[in-house]
């Protein structure tokens, strides 16, 4: 559950030692925000599981950037937050990676306005097309490219479909031993590949986001316990 402050300050009530801890909280809030950003950026980006191998050719579409690079989350003066176009430069596609296929998700702005001058999610349900709010389809019943077949790597032998765990595909013509293909009646699949399973979302960007909240919350308590104890309160 978050938990916020209030400082409410009168005209004249500061004196000097309450300034400098004020100045201090302040300090001490900055930090803990960057430690913060530091935490759940390493979350997010260990959490993250490349599906394809090192080896795999390049999918049109698809950046030559290492998606992980641009998973990250900064300190914004106002709080901690994850840089959604940062990762949308690097790969959009992480948004399917995070959240999976055949699924929607809404990113929250939590601050009034925050570092790039984004808004607040409106009150009530999502209008159609609002940017905050990220749908993607499901893949199931999807054609795989007659060009693309099972292997044992760019250049290695062909495998049977569902022949062994964590299979990937790859340019026909460059693997050793593929079947030759059944002509297609008119109207039919023929022996086309057909994709009958979602992508599971990974979840890495909500697990940072949980760790670095618990690394804020617990830093600016014992920061706002060590700069206020002992002081009396006032109505």
């Amino acid at each position: 559950m978050a938990r916020y402050f209030r400082v409410r300050v009168r005209s004249g009530a500061l004196d000097t030692d309450l300034d400098a801890r004020l100045n201090g909280f302040t300090q001490a809030v900055n930090q803990a925000a960057a430690t913060a950003a530091q935490k759940a950026t390493a979350k997010t980006r260990n959490s993250f599981k490349a599906r394809r191998p090192q080896d795999a050719p390049a999918r049109r579409g698809r950046s030559p950037r290492r998606m992980t690079d641009g998973l990250e989350w900064k300190a914004t003066g106002t709080g901690v937050e994850f840089d959604v176009n940062r990762a949308d430069r690097y790969a959009k596609y992480w948004i399917i990676q995070e959240i999976g296929t055949g699924k929607r998700a809404t990113i929250k702005r939590g601050q009034p306005r925050t570092s790039r001058g984004g808004q607040r999610n409106p009150v009530g349900r999502p209008k159609a097309g609002a940017t905050y709010v990220r749908t993607v389809r499901s893949q199931r019943g999807r054609l795989i490219s007659n060009a693309l077949a099972f292997g044992t790597g760019p250049t290695g032998a062909y495998v049977p479909p569902g022949s062994g765990r964590g299979q990937q595909l790859y340019l026909k013509s460059k693997l050793k031993g593929v079947p030759p293909s059944t002509p297609r009646r008119k109207g039919a699949l023929g022996n086309q590949l057909v994709i009958s399973k979602e992508i599971t979302g990974q979840h890495f960007v909500q697990k940072g986001g949980q760790e670095g909240f618990r690394e804020y919350q617990t830093s600016v308590l014992a920061a706002a316990r060590l700069a206020f104890k002992g002081r009396p309160r006032r109505p």
